[in-house]
């Protein structure tokens, strides 16, 4: 009994001396963090400027290559694929996927991808899988320079991604303004939220919330090392062929399992910049009270990031900071040691001194259920021997105690303040949990990371990529973070927030999309709303389509009555089959189908004014059926009935003006407030004559006995519906 009670007096002792050192460490650093606000605060430096959001708008695009480094991610690959690249607010950019020779299954739904979009290729590793991820990322890098001989171009920078990652929408203006003023730029890695109860996954929360949010802060400020996270990471071909050139070959070093971390050491070793960025920004999201059942938009203050599920099973993380752990603290000590300046140095102690005090964490956790059940025994049984405390009421060791307990409340304090940064303070009674769990995660990490090490140091086995299974998040969760077209309006300087609190409530009084709630209200040019949808939807705008030149085949083949319900209008056929569509707003998943099944084959839209579509249903569908003055709006005179006809297609039909011209001077004459023809005569699309010409013809129906040239092959009068006559009876 007593050797054992002075086990956990010596054991007491050891854990206070290395929790001490240990805390004293994240002290200095937090002191550090306040340093380095100051410094920007007050110093003024345009090293730490970033781009305002109407400078990232306006920068011109530069060419970037996102690439995915992937091994068995046929379960999510796809799916990142696709969201990346209709989310992202951004055109000029190409995706490279790297997969393994003996992965086909990878490889296909990469194929898929590829099918529907130009700008994603796939480089296959020639060998057979898994290797290391630096081994597939030197194939893509080395896929990447071929690429830019072939097409004689050269990316700005190269951003690394992973399969489950959700990319910010304005991740690439970013880097945009970033680079190539920095070679390496990386942005913060945030886990996307857990359950309450998922303890395991939600740790991730809280050390990545804190690590994102101060730590690369002041590494970055303090030695000008940024350590690369893998995702969110952008690098510039310059700082890629300089790695390459100083290794002799390869970018990225397979002798270790975080080449990230290890690059960007390399390259500070060359001299080349490094910077962090946590770009704020405002995001909408939809939030329940628990007054209305209904969810509400608000405005949650947000940064532009890298979101990902992390491994929510306690062996998966395990296996997952097992790799963390063998590459920074044991490949990186072997590959750098000790050398460099004094901060980057200390910066060596940070990352390695886990390897010891994990060990410590579970010893300390021992020694207090030790002292615990000691305190329980004497309680239950205060009749038999009563244990001595470890150490006298006057002891020095309990002033060292104290400090701890102060340094831990300290370092507590911290998580939970970035955390509630990140995910608001509903998250603190969990942190606690989150922290002991993260602990024991962390020390089973070491322990079996040491193992594997040792076992490379005895057989020169190389230690392959253990690898961990992804998840990708559903649609309801990407919605949260996909750019609403409220926030970029307010992003691109359109409108202002009350503009927007004014459209949001019109839109919930009628139902209207935003946007066309907004233009209705005359908050918003609907050219410029349709300029931010084209790039939004990533889809073409409908330039000056002339529904005279329509195809009368292609006109039968989408029935009248379907096109005016979905408000949509046949231009053509494109060369590889799909039905290209104008429209003002795109339809439901419902009208798609609609429109598919009617027209036999896919589809592809394309954005136009609704003016623009609603003329062209007027004419195009008009071709099929002539005006009727029995069955069209119609004007008496004396007792004789005559066809009445809109000024602009009497003026095209004496060949005063072309459709695409017309259509521009309704849209022109709409913003300027004047009639549409005394904006042509003003701008001399017609001249004054001809104006009174159409005029008198309009108000006489001269042109009733007449074939109507516009109008095309004539079909029976019964067939004109009560929605065209509508149209028709109205002035242009």
């Amino acid at each position: 009994m007593a050797l054992g009670l002075l086990a956990l007096q010596a054991g007491f002792v050891l854990m206070m001396v290395v929790y001490l050192i240990s805390g004293l460490d994240d002290l200095l650093f937090d002191l550090l963090f306040f340093a380095s606000k100051a410094a920007r605060w007050f110093g003024g430096s345009s090293r730490y400027r970033v781009p305002s959001l109407e400078e990232m708008a306006e920068n011109p695009e530069q060419p970037f290559a996102l690439i995915f480094p992937a091994w068995q991610e046929a379960a999510v690959i796809r799916r990142a694929l696709l969201n990346t690249i209709s989310n992202i607010d951004y055109r000029n950019f190409h995706v490279f996927v790297g997969t393994y020779i003996n992965d086909p299954e990878t490889q296909r739904e990469v194929e898929e991808v590829m099918r529907d979009h130009a700008n994603v290729t796939q480089l296959i590793v020639p060998h057979r899988g898994p290797t290391c991820k630096a081994d597939c990322l030197n194939w893509i890098v080395r896929g990447i320079r071929d690429y830019q001989a072939q097409h004689g171009i050269r990316f700005a920078g190269v951003i690394l991604h992973d399969a489950e990652d959700v990319v910010d929408t304005l991740s690439l203006k970013l880097f945009n303004c970033l680079m190539p003023e920095w070679d390496l730029v990386q942005i913060p890695i945030i886990s996307l939220e857990r359950r309450w109860w998922d303890l395991v996954g939600g740790h991730y929360m809280d050390e990545f919330a804190e690590a994102h949010c101060k730590e690369l802060h002041v590494r970055e400020w303090f030695a000008g090392i940024v350590p690369g996270a893998g995702v969110g990471t952008g690098y510039t071909m310059r700082a890629l062929d300089a790695a390459a050139a100083a290794a002799g070959g390869n970018c990225f070093s397979i002798d270790s399992l975080t080449e990230d971390y290890e690059f960007s050491f390399r390259i500070h070793q060359l001299g080349l910049k490094q910077t962090f960025v946590r770009f704020p920004i405002e995001r909408m999201v939809p939030r329940r009270s628990f007054m209305h059942r209904k969810p509400r938009l608000v405005t949650q203050r947000d940064f532009i990031t890298t979101r990902e599920f992390f491994p929510h099973q306690f062996w998966a993380s395990v296996r997952q900071k097992t790799r963390w752990v063998t590459g920074i603290s044991l490949q990186g000590w072997k590959k750098f040691a000790w050398r460099g300046g004094w901060r980057v140095r200390y910066l060596y102690f940070r990352d390695r001194k886990a390897l010891f005090t994990q060990q410590f964490m579970v010893l300390g956790y021992i020694v207090a259920l030790g002292l615990l059940s000691l305190q329980v025994s004497s309680a239950l049984y205060p009749d038999r021997y009563i244990f001595a405390p470890p150490f006298g009421d006057d002891s020095a060791l309990w002033d060292l105690f104290y400090i701890n307990v102060a340094l831990f409340l300290n370092r507590l304090g911290h998580r939970c303040f970035w955390t509630a940064c990140v995910y608001g303070w509903s998250q603190l009674p969990l942190i606690l949990p989150r922290y002991l769990i993260a602990n024991v995660v962390n020390y089973f990490a070491v322990t079996r990371a040491t193992l594997r090490y040792l076992h490379h140091l005895r057989t020169s086995e190389r230690i392959g990529w253990d690898k961990t299974a992804h998840s990708f998040p559903g649609e309801e969760l990407l919605a949260l973070y996909r750019r609403k077209l409220g926030d970029i309006l307010i992003e691109r300087g359109l409108v202002t927030k009350q503009q927007l609190d004014r459209g949001l409530a019109s839109q919930a009084a009628t139902g209207r999309p935003l946007g066309t709630a907004m233009v209705d209200n005359g908050e918003l040019d609907e050219d410029a709303l349709i300029d931010v949808l084209c790039d939004q939807l990533r889809l073409a705008r409908a330039e000056a389509f002339d529904p005279y030149a329509v195809s009368l085949s292609l006109l039968r083949r989408l029935p009248e009555h379907c096109a005016k319900a979905l408000s949509v209008f046949p231009i053509e056929e494109n060369n590889i089959g799909k039905v290209v569509l104008a429209c003002a707003v795109v339809p439901d998943r419902r009208g798609i189908l609609e429109l598919e099944g009617a027209l036999g084959g896919t589809v592809e839209f394309r954005l136009a004014r609704r003016a623009e579509v609603a003329l062209a249903l007027r004419h195009g569908y008009g071709r099929l059926k002539p005006a009727n003055p029995w069955k069209v709006g119609f004007s008496r005179v004396g007792q004789e009935l005559v066809e009445y006809r809109p000024l602009g297609e009497l003026l095209i039909d004496m060949g005063a003006i072309t459709y695409p011209d017309l259509l521009l001077a309704v849209s022109q004459a709409a913003r300027s407030g004047k009639r549409v023809g005394e904006f042509l005569v003003a701008q001399g699309l017609i001249r004054p004559d001809q104006l009174e010409d159409a005029l008198a013809r309009q108000r006489v129906g001269e042109n009733r006995a007449a074939q109507p040239s516009a109008l095309g092959q004539p079909m029976m009068p019964d067939g004109l519906d009560r929605a065209l006559a509508d149209s028709l009876s109205s002035n242009v």
